[in-house]
Order: structure tokens, then C-alpha cells, then sequence
């Protein structure tokens, strides 16, 4: 039986992509025939179209949908595949493709990468954000990304990693009374319209965990599924809100205050399979940031 080849796949991709043969052609730097000839081919293993032509493009069919989901899995799978061959190949540099949550990306990841790269200025980094933590796990258990930086994932994976944790504070408007306290509690705030998140971001979970701590209900000046919008919304005066204390950047910090009852949320690294070396010592960098976040926020 055949079986479609790398390069097939990887032409199916950039058709359903672009939408088209002729722009998927232009992407790839082939010609328009050859592209039409390589797709033919499938469709006719398959006994089965696997789009739906017509005058402005195409469309991918049901059988073509299921395809496409999984040949974004095997074509990544085999980037991975390869990649990590390259790595083994040669240890003194490599490619660090990793995926991780805004906020992550925002505070701890900057850090840890500009202390990491010192040392290796040859690397490649690719990183990738999600707003949803089941999103991000479903994305690396998908073999897109060598591994996660987030919460805690709800299901098991081969590598876990706990990092330590990052506390979540609240950031009051500038010149805000409260600023004069030390700590805050959440009846202090309970009168307050907030600035929350919209449900496609993870905070918006930790929200209603903290909320539903102090059975209060809260009501909302403005949703955002941004970190830094929430952020500079806050500040700016529209009301308080909840965020990691390391996506506040440095200007803003004076405007963070942590709650009584401190409120953690532990960082994990997780992936599929063992880290490689490479991938190690920068989940390793990012835990000794982690580490120092936790004692900055204990002072």
C-alpha cells in the first residue's frame, strides 16, 4: 500500500492554507502543474477529492479536513524528528522551539532567554503563545512543540517539571489609596468595577478561583483576553486587577500589591518525551527566574 510522502504532505498543507493552487504554488516555489499533479496523485491513493474546486480557489472537503489534521501532526513530528537528530549531531548549538502562555511570555521568558543565549549565541529559538492553557497542552501533546512552559497540565505527560511558582498580585490604578498598604485583601476591593479577562485567557480561571475564594461576586469595567491590555487598562485607572506579578513590567511594578493570603499558581515544564540537553539547561535558566520572581515576591 502507498503511503503519501513528506514533501506530499507538506504540499496538501500549503494548498488548504493559501486556499488556492496558484498561491500555494508561489509559496513554495514551484510550478502551478507540478503542484496540481502531486495532489492529484493523493486524491487518487485515496479514491476520494480533497478539495472542492472552484473559480476563486478551493475548499477542503470532509475527507481533506481529516487530513489536514493529521498531517499537521506527522509533518511536525518529523520537523521534530530532524531537529533533534541535528542536535545530537552537534551539541554546541541547536534549534529550541517550545510553546508557552502570555503571560509566561511577557515576564518569566525574556529573562531566562537573555541569560541563556549569553552562552549560546548560535541558537535558534522559535516560541509560540497561547492565551489557554488547555490549548497549549493540546498543542505539544500534538508533537507541534518540543515542550510547554505553564500550569500545570490536567493530564499526564512522559517529562514534567516543576519550576516553582508565580504569584498573583494586584495592580491598582496610579495614585489609588490603597497604594499605601502594604497587602491588600479583596474586601478592601469589593466595591470596585475590575478589569477581568475574557474566557479564551487562562487568568480568567484563576480570577474565578480567587473570587470564588472570598465568595465574592465582582463586576467587571472592562474584559480583555490581553495581559498587557489588562495591565495598562489598570493602570490607567479603569479599575484594579489580578495578574502574575512577572507580566507587570518594571514602571508599573510600584502599582503591585500582594494579597494577604498570598494566591500561587505553580509553573511547569512538560513534554511528550525526555528533554534533549539543550532544551534542558533552558528550562533549567528558567527556573533559577522562576526561583528569584518567588523571593522578590516574598520581600
Amino acid at each position: 500500500m502507498a503511503r503519501f510522502g513528506h514533501r506530499q504532505l507538506e504540499y496538501f498543507i500549503a494548498v488548504a492554507n493559501a486556499g488556492s493552487f496558484r498561491r500555494a504554488a508561489e509559496a513554495l516555489y514551484i510550478s502551478q502543474p507540478s503542484l496540481s499533479t502531486q495532489i492529484g496523485a493523493m486524491e487518487r491513493e485515496l479514491g476520494a477529492a480533497l478539495f472542492y474546486r472552484h473559480a476563486r480557489g478551493v475548499n477542503l472537503t470532509p475527507v481533506g479536513r481529516v487530513l489536514l489534521r493529521e498531517a499537521l501532526t506527522t509533518v511536525a513530528a518529523a520537523d521534530r524528528a530532524y531537529r533533534l537528530a541535528r542536535l545530537a549531531a552537534d551539541g554546541s548549538t541547536g534549534d529550541l522551539k517550545f510553546a508557552t502562555i502570555t503571560s509566561i511570555a511577557a515576564g518569566l521568558v525574556p529573562r531566562a532567554l537573555e541569560r541563556w543565549r549569553i552562552n549560546r549565541p548560535g541558537a535558534l529559538v522559535s516560541m509560540t503563545e497561547f492565551r489557554n492553557p488547555i490549548a497549549l497542552e493540546q498543542s505539544v501533546r500534538d508533537g507541534q512543540f518540543d515542550f510547554a512552559i505553564g500550569p500545570k497540565p490536567g493530564t499526564t505527560f512522559a517529562y514534567m517539571q516543576s519550576l516553582g511558582a508565580e504569584e498573583f498580585v494586584v495592580l491598582l490604578p496610579r495614585e489609588d489609596p490603597l497604594l499605601k498598604e502594604k497587602q491588600v485583601s479583596l474586601a478592601m476591593l469589593s466595591k470596585r468595577r475590575w478589569v477581568l479577562f475574557t474566557p479564551d485567557n487562562g487568568i480568567f480561571r484563576v480570577h474565578e478561583s480567587i473570587f470564588a475564594r472570598e465568595n465574592l461576586i465582582i463586576e467587571g469595567a472592562a474584559f480583555t483576553s490581553q495581559t498587557d491590555a489588562a495591565v495598562n487598562l489598570a493602570a490607567a485607572g479603569l479599575g484594579p486587577t489580578i495578574v502574575p506579578s512577572n507580566a507587570v513590567p518594571e514602571h508599573l511594578k510600584p502599582n503591585l500589591r500582594p494579597f494577604h493570603n498570598r494566591y500561587l499558581r505553580e509553573v511547569f515544564a512538560y513534554a511528550p518525551d525526555s528533554l534533549d540537553p539543550f532544551s534542558g539547561s533552558f528550562v533549567t535558566e528558567l527556573g533559577t527566574v522562576v526561583a528569584e520572581d518567588a523571593t522578590v515576591g516574598a520581600d
